[in-house]
């Protein structure tokens, strides 16, 4: 699967009013980022209007910078490319969506869910973790020891964008455990496969290819989390 980790900067809040003046995006597949061409946008626009100073505090992308970027509308066809058909992901999507959808819309291009699956990375997080006090995007760095310094002083599209591939790569290692309640042992006979057979269900072991592929996986998790799995723990 591709999916796309996005996020944006903008003038201001309310996407009737505002613009977007930062876009920035980072390719993977299958947890594994894309490299070289291919593997990350970052654009800036000129919004065609003033930068709010709350907005300005947040970015620090004053009307001057902005000034001698292209419009969104000269970049739409390219964002709409490099997301095309891929899993979208963006902390707190509804307000990127809603922002990328009206420069869209001004480009006279299909709404994003159009073109991609869009998910929200902020519901996942309340829905796995809902007993952290806070769900916002440095609050999951410090959970899950997430290096944020590069967004110390102000956001960025591209360097947030980097940071929430981390945090979700992260929070969904959790996700592979899983129960099946009433599973119920399935035996194939001779002569069929039947349910609730009784007996002994046979028992087969890893091949050395299978440990090694879950040797491989281990080093994976350790690697993300920084942690030592359970299942390797003495």
């Amino acid at each position: 699967m591709r999916r796309i980790f996005l996020d944006t900067e903008t003038t201001g809040f309310g996407a009737r009013e505002h613009r977007i003046v930062a876009l920035g995006a980072v390719a993977y597949v299958e947890r594994e980022p894309v490299g070289g061409e291919g593997g990350e946008i970052d654009f800036y626009f000129n919004p065609e209007r003033a930068v709010d100073a709350d907005a300005m505090r947040v970015h620090g992308l004053s009307d001057e910078f902005l000034a001698d970027c292209k419009p969104f509308a000269e970049h739409a066809q390219a964002i709409a490319d490099f997301v095309r058909g891929a899993e979208v992901v963006m902390h707190n999507a509804e307000f990127d969506e809603e922002f990328i959808d009206a420069e869209f819309k001004r480009a006279a291009m299909p709404p994003l869910r159009e073109i991609a699956d869009v998910k929200c990375s902020l519901q996942l997080a309340r829905r796995l973790h809902p007993q952290l006090g806070s769900h916002s995007l440095d609050a999951l760095c410090s959970h899950f020891r997430v290096d944020r310094a590069a967004r110390a002083k102000h956001h960025n599209a591209l360097a947030d964008a980097r940071i929430l591939a981390q945090v979700y790569l992260r929070m969904t290692l959790e996700q592979m455990t899983f129960a099946l309640p009433g599973a119920r042992a399935i035996v194939k006979t001779a002569s069929g496969i039947d349910e609730d057979a009784g007996g002994e269900v046979p028992v087969i072991k890893a091949g050395d290819d299978e440990l090694a592929a879950h040797e491989a996986l281990l080093d994976k998790m350790k690697q993300e989390t920084k942690v030592e799995p359970l299942w390797r723990k003495k």
